[in-house]
């Protein structure tokens, strides 16, 4: 009897998924057979004759070239909060019982465990938040070594017009990424917590990050224009940040360790109290770094 109830409540989704898996694998064997050699099944659209106005300048065509890391990131930041949102509602139990996690947070007595955990959160999300907007700057650079960026200087482009449009998107980017993975964070937790944290709370704790990640932008423009063949630099010091903020506390690491990324100046907040001193700091460093970046890219030469 144990044995049938079994099978009748666990086993027919895995049976339900095999054949669903099987018939699509008929379905692309069969399409592939019809569909012409270098083509789809669907024909493709003829394109545009003439650009359209908003494509025709270096701001559009920079959204144009960047929309999809955009996009994705977006969407992948805000599934990032709600997978950490779902799971604050029944945290508390399993952070009391679980000393690895006691050990990871310890922020001191009288630091609710949940308030504890959220602030750790928040420095790692911040620091994943990075990526898009590093990610968008170094389009720039992927269109230089294809060699496209000559076309556009050729005509009557600036190369500081040309690095504004990357710019502001990454600025903006930065700004969209910590809201959605805020947001995500809140409409998780507002449907498992009881007295889920306020909104204004975790917008606080989400964008107090803005100038670190500026700060990474800024040294991602120093290597564009002073380093350009070593860009690379910039992730591994994105992932040395991340290793300070997620196993610094677990290795007892000095508290200089984490100084040395500009995200180990963020306050977390609400754990500890807003720092202005920090921020402002930080938020000078970034435009110092990006003063210095746009006027070197603007003198040196194109390289592939």
């Amino acid at each position: 009897m144990k044995a049938q109830v079994y099978v009748e409540n666990y086993m027919w989704p895995i049976w339900v998924t095999l054949l669903l898996a099987v018939a699509f694998v008929l379905v692309a064997f069969r399409l592939n057979q019809t569909r012409d050699l270098g083509e789809g099944i669907i024909p493709a659209r003829p394109g545009r004759k003439d650009a359209s106005r908003f494509l025709q300048g270096t701001f559009g065509l920079s959204v144009r070239l960047t929309r999809n890391i955009f996009i994705g990131w977006m969407v992948c930041m805000f599934l990032l909060g709600m997978s950490y949102g779902s799971v604050l509602g029944d945290l508390e139990n399993f952070l009391l019982s679980n000393d690895f996690f006691k050990q990871f947070l310890n922020a001191g007595e009288g630091v609710p465990l949940i308030e504890q955990f959220v602030s750790t959160i928040a420095s790692i999300m911040a620091i994943v938040a990075a990526i898009p907007a590093v990610l968008i700057l170094l389009k720039i650079r992927s269109e230089e070594k294809k060699g496209h960026n000559e076309n556009i200087l050729a005509r009557n482009v600036s190369k500081t017009k040309l690095l504004s449009g990357y710019f502001v998107i990454a600025v903006f980017s930065s700004i969209v990424m910590l809201l959605c993975v805020v947001f995500g964070l809140w409409s998780a937790s507002f449907a498992t917590m009881a007295e889920p944290i306020p909104l204004a709370m975790m917008l606080k704790l989400g964008l107090v990050y803005l100038p670190a990640i500026w700060v990474m932008m800024g040294i991602t423009l120093v290597l564009i224009s002073y380093l350009p063949r070593l860009t690379s630099i910039v992730w591994a010091y994105l992932g040395y940040a991340f290793f300070t903020v997620y196993l610094g506390r677990i290795l007892d690491l000095p508290g200089w360790v984490a100084k040395l990324s500009p995200f180990g100046h963020v306050p977390q907040i609400p754990v500890e109290e807003m720092n202005i001193v920090n921020l402002t700091v930080l938020t000078g460093i970034a435009v110092v770094l990006t003063i210095a970046g746009f006027v070197k890219y603007n003198k040196r030469e194109m390289m592939n």
